[in-house]
């Protein structure tokens, strides 16, 4: 993942093999979000390999990757190996991401053994000192999500996610409203028409926001 610097390459200053570590922990559930998919998806599981974390939710869960791997040192045989076994033995790709900073040996095993780029994923950052409150346009409210609106909140999420294939029905309620959340629903006349995830990485210093949609109907 690669950090997208401003026109004065404010950011320069403090991104560096630290920072990379600390983005790629936004992109990893930790144990706490691995209990709370167990609610809906039991088999849900994580194995730190080579310093990264690979997680497995179920057969169709988009997120099935291991994300770190390299950025605390070397990366061996052995441990793509371990990697293979967690996903394969649960019949489902080997996708690893891979973060331009990790240690060299990672690529070079994944070029020995025929990986291929399936995607490129970059990560927007920002400090937020100078950030300033956006009123939403008339008609428009935006609201934390909560127990009463989690299911209109993933519900619209699901539909704006829909075109790029099926999904799990619960895929977003395990995230709901789980501690440290920044999750929101966006209400047009009362009628969700979109939705938007984060969560706040206290370790991390980190406020990472993903999982973005608007349903198709309210685009434009």
């Amino acid at each position: 993942m690669t950090p997208q610097l401003g026109p004065t390459g404010e950011l320069r200053d403090f991104f560096d093999l630290s920072m990379a570590r600390r983005l790629e922990g936004a992109e990893t559930l930790f144990d706490e979000h691995i209990a709370a998919q167990q609610r809906y998806f039991p088999a849900a599981t994580s194995q730190v390999i080579a310093g990264g974390t690979a997680i497995f939710v179920s057969a169709y869960y988009p997120p099935n990757h291991i994300v770190g791997m390299g950025l605390h040192g070397t990366v061996t045989e052995d441990d793509i190996d371990s990697v293979e076994h967690f996903y394969h033995s649960r019949r489902v790709p080997c996708e690893i991401v891979v973060s331009p900073l990790a240690d060299r040996s990672l690529t070079q095993l994944l070029g020995k053994r025929g990986y291929c780029v399936s995607e490129f994923n970059s990560v927007l950052i920002r400090r937020l000192e100078d950030c300033r409150p956006v009123e939403p346009p008339t008609g428009l409210r935006i609201e934390r999500v909560t127990n009463d609106t989690e299911a209109a909140w993933n519900g619209a999420i699901l539909r704006g996610f829909a075109e790029y294939g099926p999904l799990p029905p619960n895929l977003f309620l395990p995230f709901a409203t789980i501690a440290g959340s920044l999750n929101f629903v966006a209400l047009l006349d009362d009628v969700p028409a979109g939705g938007g995830m984060g969560h706040i990485m206290q370790n991390g210093g980190i406020a990472a926001l993903f999982g973005t949609a608007t349903v198709p109907e309210y685009r434009g």
